[in-house]
């Protein structure tokens, strides 16, 4: 389980895109950086976060599509 912090707005965007649709395997990119390179970047750093960030591991979020996309997968 992970608390977001209210001044998390990357995080919680990241777990919208997740949530909204209901968690498909696939989930395009939320973010909306000029360039398609500075989107994936942003991407890359948010999943590093949000990994870092678990308490008790129990998934893992990856790029997906060269940053077009992200991906999760339960850790067993």
């Amino acid at each position: 389980m992970r608390c977001v912090s209210d001044d998390a707005e990357a995080l919680r965007d990241l777990l919208d895109a997740a949530q909204e649709p209901g968690w498909p395997k696939y989930i395009d990119n939320p973010f909306e950086d000029p360039s398609p390179r500075s989107r994936a970047k942003h991407l890359s750093h948010v999943l590093e976060r949000l990994n870092r960030g678990q308490v008790d591991r129990h998934v893992h979020f990856g790029v997906h599509e060269k940053g077009q996309q992200f991906t999760w997968s339960a850790v067993d």
